[in-house]
């Protein structure tokens, strides 16, 4: 089929178009995550890293520079929780962070800053699953749910703050008038409980 120039460029102007609606909802999102890991790096951490292109335009995974070629030497994909991994024939995914750290069976990996596509070795560190969910951030939503981690909002108590932990399960922490109180209450019990792997909602 042989088209004119005009309606050539139109046609790939209607393409690109499609491919932009066609693209998960997710994606946007992990585009930012990308241009925030980067940009948070200084002059000199940048020299020291490498950006990874994934399977989306617009986003990456960072690497140390050393790491570089093992990255390259596969090609990795993300999920649309940011976790970048690839497939193995006749195995489950592998996980970069996990081949970068070689972390042995039964352990997991944790990204220090929670960002999944900032892979950088600084920003690893193998632990246990347990230690691992503690580092997460909160993902609630609804009016009974708060925008800090182990926080929740009861029509008659108020706001009330609780926290897991691996050995006695949830910990009532107290209700309090305001709901940043309340965050402020886990952020100690969580300092307490899980040291440097507490995410906690404020900067100590």
């Amino acid at each position: 089929l042989c088209f004119g120039r005009g309606r050539g460029i139109a046609l790939s102007r209607a393409a690109v178009v499609l491919t932009s609606r066609a693209l998960p909802p997710w994606v946007s999102h992990l585009v930012s995550l990308s241009a925030k890991a980067w940009s948070a790096l200084s002059p000199g951490q940048k020299k020291r890293t490498s950006k990874i292109p994934l399977q989306y335009p617009g986003i990456f995974t960072l690497v140390d520079k050393a790491d570089e070629p093992l990255a390259r030497k596969w090609q990795w994909r993300c999920r649309s929780d940011g976790y970048v991994l690839r497939s193995v024939w006749g195995c489950k995914a592998v996980r970069l962070a996990r081949a970068i750290t070689c972390a042995r069976r039964g352990s997991d990996t944790d990204h220090k800053n929670g960002n999944p596509l900032d892979n950088r070795r600084h920003n690893l560190r193998v632990t246990t699953h347990r230690r691992n969910i503690q580092n997460r951030r909160t993902n609630q939503t609804g009016k009974r749910h708060s925008i800090y981690k182990g926080v929740c909002f009861h029509p008659v108590a108020g706001w009330v703050a609780y926290i897991n932990t691996p050995k006695r399960g949830r910990i009532h922490l107290g209700t309090f008038a305001s709901e940043r109180e309340a965050a402020q209450a886990y952020d100690t019990a969580a300092r307490r409980s899980f040291r440097e792997f507490a995410r906690t909602n404020f900067r100590a």
